[in-house]
């Protein structure tokens, strides 16, 4: 089956929660690889946001693409959707540069050509200089000390402008990249481009707290 890789620019922090409960001074974890413990996007909170942002649009063919439960007499039966979501990875990330206020986009070259191996040759993508989106520096050293010490924001729930609640979330700092694909069948080829130029043609709120403007997203086809 085709497959289509996109890559996700973090336009806003993002936080895609991994719901799991935390004892630690971090109340809020996100979402992390199982294997690499790098930030992640489930495959299922993609595809959920996705779902959410085509629906807001009024897109007409959703329940084709995502899935739908259909009534069969006195009982509904779930219809899968035509397309499969993959976890998105992530490729590039913004990391301090020692005393200065700016920042450099770094990735790590031998992880970017792990996932190019294990997962994305599989749907024929090869990277290019294994994978630096972005324009990207290659620095393996600070890729791993960004991805390990991730920004953590104090949120707060006033009442009469008292606070009565602290709490505290990790996030993926903005101008991060991830990347993920999108496989879909021969058939379907017109209604996924049509779908693909619905998900690129404008921001995608993915995660928690849209409220307050995290997780906006540009997705880009890149392939």
């Amino acid at each position: 089956m085709p497959a289509a890789i996109y890559s996700i620019e973090l336009i806003t922090n993002l936080h895609a929660g991994s719901g799991d409960s935390s004892y630690e001074i971090v109340d809020k974890e996100i979402q992390r690889d199982t294997a690499t413990n790098l930030p992640t996007i489930y495959a299922s909170s993609l595809k959920g946001a996705l779902r959410e942002f085509l629906e807001h649009k009024k897109w007409p063919f959703v329940d084709n693409v995502f899935g739908c439960s259909e009534d069969k007499g006195k009982k509904k039966e779930q219809q899968s959707g035509s397309f499969s979501f993959l976890a998105a990875d992530l490729v590039a990330l913004p990391a301090a540069i020692q005393e200065s206020p700016y920042y450099k986009l770094v990735h790590c070259s031998n992880t970017n050509k792990s996932l190019e191996t294990n997962k994305y040759k599989w749907l024929g993508y090869q990277f290019t200089d294994a994978g630096s989106f972005g324009n990207s520096e290659n620095n393996p050293a600070a890729f791993k000390e960004a991805a390990a010490d991730l920004p953590v924001i104090a949120r707060n729930h006033l009442e009469n402008g008292i606070s009565q609640n602290l709490w505290y979330e990790r996030v993926v700092p903005h101008k991060a990249i991830f990347l993920t694909g999108i496989i879909y069948e021969d058939k379907d080829k017109v209604m996924f481009d049509d779908f693909s130029k619905a998900i690129t043609s404008s921001l995608v709120q993915v995660g928690a707290n849209a409220t307050v403007g995290y997780g906006l997203c540009k997705f880009t086809k890149i392939n």
